[in-house]
């Protein structure tokens, strides 16, 4: 377990069960759990993937292969490739994506959000099925 701090405050949390860290880069063969916290301490949003690196040098995380993206409204987020920036606090990413939220499915290509995944726009909107 990895713990962020921001001016005193936890930031977000990362579990990994192998972690293989280099000059540049830090890499997470075995996959990924980040979880997000506001200034209460409550997980506002997870980040779950089966691979992950991360850019220590730009504070970018690359997630891979099963991410799942949820947040504290119950949306998720399904892809293959997912980008977070901590230092920007953006989550986003160019690829296929699957929204699911309580009313609809929506399918896109082109995903951004705030790393509380509370904010968040779909870019290229190929489906949309109404529950």
């Amino acid at each position: 377990e990895i713990f962020y701090y921001l001016k005193g405050d936890l930031e977000f949390k990362l579990i990994a069960q192998e972690m293989n860290q280099f000059a540049k880069t830090s890499t997470f063969p075995q996959g990924i759990e980040i979880y997000v916290y506001n200034h209460r301490l409550d997980t506002i949003a997870t980040i779950l993937a089966d691979y992950a690196i991360q850019d220590n040098n730009q504070n970018i995380v690359e997630a891979r292969s099963n991410v799942v993206l949820t947040n504290s409204n119950q949306e998720q987020l399904n892809t293959e490739q997912l980008f977070w920036n901590s230092e920007t606090k953006k989550i986003y990413t160019e690829d296929f994506v699957t929204l699911n939220t309580k009313n609809q499915i929506i399918m896109g290509f082109g995903f951004e959000a705030d790393q509380y995944f509370s904010t968040y726009t779909l870019s290229n909107i190929t489906g949309t099925i109404y529950l």
